[in-house]
């Protein structure tokens, strides 16, 4: 089941890239990240009513954590990765946010909020290989831009952040939680963003862009953080941080289908480097406990 959640969600947000380059035809940055926003809480306001799921009675420092879960999880990462997609082509912005695995394996040493073993250590050192084997390759024709690149990076840590904070509420109902952190989200999106540039709100009608960010909202927001938020609970941050490690994998392959992006050999290596670095982890385990028992045999 959690390999099940793992592969959707990476599915999910390796094609999101394609969603969002289509979005900024008509869009600015700030408007796809609003409209992502309000589509995802819309869609799990209804959710919540279909299934008839109660409000929760919250204390303060439960929305304090829905708050800051809003911030590090919507608003920072969809301003920062969708204004930092403008200047990248969609497959880097993908490899950049594989370094999402990394960060939250710091934060989790740091936090202590979870064991820390070294099969886990192993599988996201070996993904981290293979992301690094993608980047060495590099996007043809893309125009370097640190400050693009900087913008994704900082996207990584505040999802990395907010997988951390997630891990710690005791929320049993993740599409509650989603629903509250997404409406929270777009309430705080809204503000800072009239308060820029109140022009914001006066959205053209492109049918595409539109279209784009609807699937973004409803599909690649609200029902992927359900099921985000149970692999968390289910598997822990760790795990649920390798998704990130095949987002780059799906998004070059929707960049292959729809973007004309290209695909080699070195692409192909880093990809079953990271695909390896799923199971690296038990097989160790497994070798590890059979050469033990061969050990203890040969000593009886």
């Amino acid at each position: 089941m959690n390999y099940a959640l793992l592969f959707s969600i990476s599915i999910i947000w390796g094609g999101q890239f394609v969603l969002i380059t289509n979005a900024l035809i008509s869009y600015t940055p700030e408007q796809v990240a609003f409209l992502r926003t309000i589509f995802a809480a819309v869609f799990l306001v209804v959710t919540c009513k279909l299934f008839k799921y109660s409000s929760l009675k919250r204390t303060f420092e439960s929305w304090k954590k829905v708050v800051l879960i809003s911030v590090f999880e919507i608003v920072i990462p969809f301003t920062a990765i969708t204004w930092g997609q403008k200047f990248l082509a969609s497959s880097m912005v993908a490899m950049i946010i594989g370094s999402i695995p990394i960060f939250t394996l710091i934060l989790v040493i740091i936090t202590k909020i979870e064991e820390v073993n070294r099969e886990k250590i192993l599988g996201i050192v070996v993904g981290f290989i293979g992301l690094t084997t993608l980047l060495m390759k590099g996007i043809p024709g893309e125009e370097s831009s640190f400050l693009a690149k900087a913008a994704v990076l900082t996207g990584s840590l505040s999802f990395a952040l907010a997988l951390i904070i997630i891990k710690q509420t005791k929320e049993a109902n993740p599409v509650v939680l989603s629903r509250d952190t997404f409406v929270v989200g777009s309430i705080i999106l809204f503000t800072v963003l009239y308060f820029k540039d109140p022009s914001f709100i006066y959205l053209p009608l492109n049918y595409h862009s539109l279209l784009s960010t609807f699937i973004l909202g409803t599909v690649c927001s609200g029902l992927v953080y359900i099921m985000y938020v149970l692999l968390i609970k289910g598997a822990g941050a760790s795990f649920c941080s390798l998704s990130n490690y095949l987002v780059p994998i799906f998004g070059m392959f929707f960049g292959l289908l729809f973007m004309d992006e290209t695909l080699d050999m070195q692409t192909l290596l880093g990809s079953a480097i990271i695909i390896s670095s799923l199971c690296v982890g038990k097989v160790t385990k497994l070798v590890t406990k059979g050469i033990s028992k061969c050990f203890r045999a040969k000593v009886r």
